[in-house]
């Protein structure tokens, strides 16, 4: 087969990687594969078969290129004052055929694409209006409990009626059964399929030399510096354990993002800005995991966790918050499930010091690796496509 994946950007980010990751999962399979990124940002994660090609589609630039690009940008925008959140539906009006043109343009150098896969919201987005069949729509994420109104449903239409769709976890399966309930539409297809990850590979890549980790033990928190993350929850937590429990493990958070200053701000209000390092973010993340005492998870909310389990993968235990979405299947033991915490920082941190205390639970986590083989993942993704 000949297998597309679609995804808005290859920058560091936990969707990206799982991208780059079912990339070779399908070649490794031996099918032809194609990596396709929609906006102008840098590339910085990549397939680890390096033959795989990557296609930028830099759909914003090729509508304004077009005669009316600049003038449909201010109409969208325009529109989006109107109706507020619309600007996809505009935009997307444009690019979902300019997409399908690029498309048909990939196709003609070689063979018709059999299997098209979106990852993330923001892809669906951008091309809302290309209505394909090969077309499998990936749900990262959660929606917002309680009723859309009249537009949100209009939205939710747009981008899943008759669409065939998957689901990275059973909550997260879970919670757009309802939404679809709720919003008053229906899709062609519907599954949960998790994300692909070889744990093999990540811990081969555990063990490489990274200079810049400290000898010191320490407690690791990774990720985007973003609300959804909730690094400030992790920091008072951090204070805590400092002033309650006298641990002497560093703190090390490694990212970036728009609230960077935010928690610098708030690591100095707390007086521990001599025991917490930021590094920055790393395309190396796993010897960061493997030399860590714990890796902590803090998000208000995850469609999967997946950096949970790449902490596994890489040869240290986990905290995590007891936040909605796909954590809990994560974490679906009792020994996991001791390792959740309330999301207070009094409970985190009497959870992260609990659990420094004891082994790490190997059979659960043995288990919970084995749910993400690659080639038994990309198999479920073509039989859903051709059942």
């Amino acid at each position: 087969m000949r297998i597309a994946i679609v995804v808005r950007s290859l920058r560091i980010g936990g969707m990206e990687r799982v991208a780059v990751n079912l990339a070779d999962a399908f070649h490794d399979l031996g099918h032809q594969v194609d990596l396709i990124y929609l906006k102008n940002n840098p590339v910085e994660l990549t397939p680890d078969n390096k033959t795989i090609p990557i296609h930028q589609f830099y759909l914003d630039k090729i509508m304004m290129k077009t005669g009316i690009g600049i003038l449909w940008e201010a109409f969208a925008r325009i529109m989006n004052g109107l109706l507020p959140k619309s600007l996809f539906v505009w935009k997307g009006l444009v690019q979902s055929p300019l997409f399908r043109y690029k498309l048909r343009q990939l196709e003609k150098q070689g063979q018709p694409f059999d299997l098209i896969i979106m990852r993330g919201q923001g892809t669906f987005e951008l091309v809302w209006n290309h209505k394909d069949p090969r077309v499998i729509q990936v749900c990262e994420n959660i929606f917002a409990k309680g009723n859309p109104n009249r537009l949100q449903s209009w939205y939710a239409k747009l981008l899943f009626q008759n669409r065939t769709v998957s689901c990275v976890s059973q909550p997260v399966l879970d919670n757009f059964t309802t939404y679809q309930q709720t919003a008053g539409f229906q899709v062609a297809k519907l599954a949960a399929i998790t994300n692909p990850m070889d744990s093999n590979k990540i811990a081969r890549k555990a063990m490489e030399p990274v200079s810049e980790i400290p000898d010191a033990p320490y407690l690791l928190g990774l990720g985007r510096f973003v609300d959804q993350k909730d690094f400030p929850l992790l920091i008072n937590a951090y204070a805590l354990l400092v002033k309650k429990y006298h641990i002497q493990h560093q703190l090390v958070l490694v990212g970036d993002g728009r609230d960077k200053e935010k928690l610098k701000n708030l690591i100095t209000s707390l007086g521990i800005e001599d025991k917490v390092l930021m590094p920055g973010s790393t395309l190396t993340p796993y010897p960061w995991m493997h030399h860590s005492d714990l890796f902590i998870l803090s998000s208000k909310f995850e469609g999967l966790g997946m950096v949970i389990i790449e902490a596994f993968a890489a040869g240290t235990n986990a905290v995590t918050t007891h936040c909605p979405g796909g954590v809990q299947f994560v974490m679906d033991s009792p020994a996991l499930q001791e390792q959740m915490a309330d999301m207070t920082p009094e409970a985190l941190a009497s959870t992260i010091y609990t659990t420094l205390q004891k082994s790490r639970p190997e059979a659960d986590i043995a288990r919970v690796l084995q749910r993400h083989d690659p080639a038994a993942i990309a198999n479920q993704f073509i039989a859903l496509a051709t059942d």
